[in-house]
């Protein structure tokens, strides 16, 4: 018996109990609520495995038909074609419900010197949600934009409360990137300059099951970099390393260098360590 019938078995007995009870067969007419009698529910209890004993459901006929249905469902979604479209729908949602965000989030100046410390095929991701403590993710963001590195990108999931609703999402992320947490004018407040992606296939990609968490890329090989860094068939990897937890940034990225041992995290570390005395 699989897990179905089991489950539809499940039910019929406790439909059984149930009616057997509303019914009255299980109290004597003179019972009353207070003098409940075990022996009563032992008794349809009994009766009700007996009834088990005997009962046989029907297979599904349709079980093999359902089970190939969905064996083409999940090839379907494993395809190229789909996790293209998928990236693509992303970049989409990113562009078009989400135009400026990143420009209205930038404090440094177009066409100022940066001072990269990443190569263009080095990455370090930083996945956060909403469920971070906010003075956790400012002092992460205060670092990463110190680094001015584009490279560096903050990641979330999704939109808080769902696409339906982008104002809670907006909300959020102004309040991690001011400098100066009190600052109640949109307009007067300085900001943060960081890279932010919504993108819940890096989630996947990495294996990110909870948050803060900093993922280093040493190695990434692009096929379009309009396309979301998710994508399998996209963004080639060959390994990455993942710290969790609610540490300082120069902290999960020390750790993270013990093993990857990059020339380039150790200048971004000690970057961000100079721009915390600075």
């Amino acid at each position: 018996m699989d897990d179905i019938q089991e489950t539809v078995v499940l039910h019929i007995l406790v439909s059984i109990v149930l009616v057997l009870t509303l019914a009255g067969s299980t109290f004597p007419e003179t019972e009353k609520p207070g003098d409940f009698d075990m022996k009563s529910v032992d008794d349809t209890m009994t009766r009700a495995n007996e009834i088990r004993g005997k009962m046989k459901v029907p297979e599904n006929l349709h079980k093999e038909e359902a089970e190939a249905e969905a064996r083409k469902a999940f090839e379907v979604y494993r395809s190229e074609e789909f996790q293209k479209k998928v990236g693509q729908e992303t970049e989409r949602i990113k562009k078009e419900i989400f135009h400026g965000l990143n420009d209205y989030y930038r404090d440094v100046p177009d066409g100022a010197k940066t001072h990269a410390r990443l190569s263009s095929n080095e990455r370090i991701y930083l996945f956060i949600s909403s469920s971070v403590p906010k003075q956790t993710l400012r002092n992460y963001m205060a670092r990463i934009a110190n680094i001015e590195d584009p490279n560096m990108i903050v990641v979330m999931r999704g939109f808080i409360d769902g696409m339906k609703y982008v104002r809670p999402t907006l909300e959020f992320t102004h309040e991690i990137i001011k400098k100066n947490p009190s600052c109640e004018l949109p307009k007067e407040c300085a900001l943060y300059g960081v890279n932010f992606e919504i993108d819940p296939l890096l989630f996947r990609r990495y294996g990110i099951d909870k948050v803060p968490a900093v993922v280093y890329v040493s190695n990434i090989g692009l096929e379009d970099p309009g396309v979301s860094e998710g994508l399998e068939d996209n963004a080639r990897i060959l390994d990455f390393d993942v710290y969790y937890g609610d540490v300082s940034l120069d902290y999960a990225l020390e750790r993270i260098n013990e093993k990857a041992k990059s020339v380039s995290l150790k200048a971004v570390i000690d970057e961000v360590r100079e721009g915390v005395y600075r």
